[in-house]
């Protein structure tokens, strides 16, 4: 037979599996909007990046400060990064990752609502629970991902790239999105482990019941 919707259809797992996605969602439109605002820029092209003097500890003249030629003192000009480059001013190549891993972390919650949805589907919330330990690492290695391609122009001021204010708010944005992807993931592994155990525990139950009867009508004949 195959799968049949479990009555009665509003309980307390499939709303709260039915939650967890629409969380899931709102982190995953977070995550996406934080990479939609940092600053992206075509291989190469001279607004990509900016230049900072850079000083030794013993230099006389400020360790850090505008650009100037290498002088006795020891400073020199280094090129440093303003926005993340791709192949075009909105391509990301390099957010490759960080994408697919938030559109990966929506997969645990539809598995687990159509789960608690369907009868005999314990099968897709098993498979989930391998995407929900996958997901948690990878989003935490794309945070650090986001936080490399985004550094220079978040810790060197303003001043020098004027794109302090987004590279520091797309960051803010990809890193609240990917907490509440986290979050999603581990109150998903909580309730698919409460319901497949209740499952589990109910068809025993139902089983042993049968063979009671099956035993009892034995004896009557």
């Amino acid at each position: 037979m195959g799968w049949q919707i479990k009555h009665p259809v509003c309980r307390l797992e499939f709303v709260g599996a039915c939650f967890i996605l629409f969380a899931g969602v709102a982190g995953f439109i977070c995550s996406i909007a934080g990479i939609d605002i940092i600053p992206k820029c075509r291989y190469g092209e001279s607004e990509c990046y900016f230049s900072v003097k850079v000083c030794p500890f013993n230099a006389q003249s400020p360790r850090i400060g505008t650009v100037a030629l290498q002088g006795e003192d020891g400073c020199m000009p280094m090129l440093k990064t303003r926005a993340v480059e791709g192949s075009s001013n909105w391509s990301g190549e390099q957010f490759a990752l960080p994408i697919f891993v938030s559109v990966c972390a929506l997969l645990p919650a539809l598995f687990v609502m159509i789960g608690v949805l369907f009868d005999k589907a314990l099968g897709l919330m098993e498979s989930g629970k391998v995407f929900i330990a996958v997901n948690i690492t990878m989003l935490l290695m794309s945070i650090r991902i986001v936080d490399n391609l985004t550094f220079d122009c978040r810790w060197w001021a303003d001043r020098h790239h004027g794109n302090g204010e987004e590279c520091h708010t797309g960051l803010n944005l990809y890193v609240a999105g990917s907490v509440l992807l986290i979050s999603c993931q581990i109150a998903l592994l909580a309730l698919s482990v409460l319901f497949i155990e209740k499952e589990r525990w109910m068809m025993i139950n139902k089983e042993e019941t049968m063979s009671l009867r099956q035993f009892e009508d034995g004896d009557s004949i």
